[in-house]
């Protein structure tokens, strides 16, 4: 009796366990085949880039002063004198105090060098200046007064205001996003598919570049009375966007 009971129980429990494993086969194949029920989402996958060119509304002035004496102390004074005469002009000029500021300085030994061997040469005094100029007319007038008070030119760097380098980066994402959007639909209609919806959107990159340029020295000029002149170019702002479209 008890063996036969034994019996019926294995019986049961081999057709619970074969009728459990075609269940979970049955309902594998509808995750795996059935489209949409096993979560994954059919996509088209595109970049967008757009190049915005804006004209400059800031430019920076980069100076640099330097001056070399027979001991530290006197390359000092003499590179304050220099710095002093290049800012009062800049002032002059109508420049605000605020918007001229130090970037660098230094005061060091200087050395020759005859057949390999390293001789001291005096000191050098440099200081570094960066001026912020927000009337772009007045760049050129700029660079004479400060050449003409003693400094050199590093570079001048045209620029964006916050608030203009925001438009326009955003303004350059729109287009990217319309760029995006264009290649995807194309994509799509050449497929014969529909495009659902966005799915993922990815910023890939919005970058900015202000143009930098040297000044260059008008030939008409003497060294009294030389005179600087500057051609200013647009600036670029670059944005690059990743979206995936349900299909």
């Amino acid at each position: 009796m008890l063996n036969n009971q034994i019996g019926d129980f294995m019986k049961n429990m081999q057709k619970l366990i074969l009728s459990v494993l075609a269940i979970a086969i049955l309902v594998f194949i509808f995750l795996k085949f059935v489209p949409g029920i096993s979560g994954e989402v059919e996509t088209i996958t595109v970049s967008g880039e757009a190049t915005k060119y804006v004209d400059p509304d800031i430019s920076y002035l980069y100076l640099q002063i330097q001056n070399t004496a027979d001991s530290a102390r006197q390359a000092q004074i003499q590179n304050s004198e220099t710095t002093q005469a290049v800012t009062s002009a800049l002032k002059d000029l109508g420049t605000p105090e605020g918007n001229i500021e130090t970037t660098y300085y230094s005061v060091s030994p200087k050395y020759s060098w005859d057949d390999g061997t390293r001789t001291p040469d005096g000191y050098e005094a440099i200081h570094s200046l960066k001026v912020k100029i927000e009337e772009l007319e007045n760049v050129g007038k700029c660079i004479d007064t400060a050449v003409n008070s003693g400094a050199t030119i590093s570079y001048i760097s045209f620029e964006l205001t916050e608030e203009a380098e925001a438009e326009a980066k955003n303004s350059a994402i729109e287009e990217a996003s319309a760029s995006a959007k264009s290649k995807a639909q194309a994509i799509a209609d050449s497929m014969d598919v529909r495009l659902k919806g966005i799915y993922k959107i990815t910023e890939s990159n919005v970058n900015y570049y202000p143009y930098i340029a040297e000044a260059r020295v008008d030939s008409a000029g003497d060294e009294e009375t030389k005179t600087f002149t500057v051609s200013p170019s647009d600036v670029s702002v670059q944005a690059q966007i990743t979206v995936q479209y349900r299909i």
